[in-house]
């Protein structure tokens, strides 16, 4: 499974010169933002900092969103990430997401970072919540 790795805006207006939008604002009439052949399409935004993931997140595409939330380990302010169409995530995707709230650049005495979850599936928050991972220092699950 091909991961592609994209700036800027994706065509159903949740996301706007990089910029998360409200969802209720978006075109009806545009097409899902979901890739069709089965690809990962992970898209770095600026306004807010962060990436839109859509797709599925297994064994066999964890490298990619991996290293797109690595890149945010060294970059201050908080992180945004918007998974309304992420199909399936393993546990190794989860941790990948749990583990940026503790990448800080200002120091391991620092109390970490704040990482916004927008739009996390269902399925996915009930996950966390078995595991305790919603209760993380700096983990935020945005209301749906």
């Amino acid at each position: 499974m091909a991961a592609a790795l994209t700036d800027g805006a994706l065509s159903d207006g949740a996301l706007t010169d990089g910029a998360l939008a409200d969802p209720a604002l978006a075109d009806p009439a545009l097409p899902d933002r979901e890739p069709a052949d089965g690809t990962l399409l992970i898209t770095r935004t600026t306004r807010p900092l962060g990436l839109v993931i859509a797709g599925d997140i297994d064994e066999f595409s964890y490298a990619d969103p991996t290293a797109a939330l690595s890149d945010f380990a060294a970059e201050p302010g908080e992180v945004h990430i918007d998974l309304a169409n992420v199909r399936y995530c393993d546990l190794a995707g989860l941790r990948a997401i749990v583990r940026l709230t503790l990448a800080d650049n200002r120091g391991p005495d620092h109390g970490g970072r704040r990482v916004t979850v927008h739009d996390m599936p269902e399925h996915l928050s009930d996950i966390l919540r078995i595991l305790g991972w919603d209760a993380t220092p700096g983990l935020v699950l945005a209301e749906r």
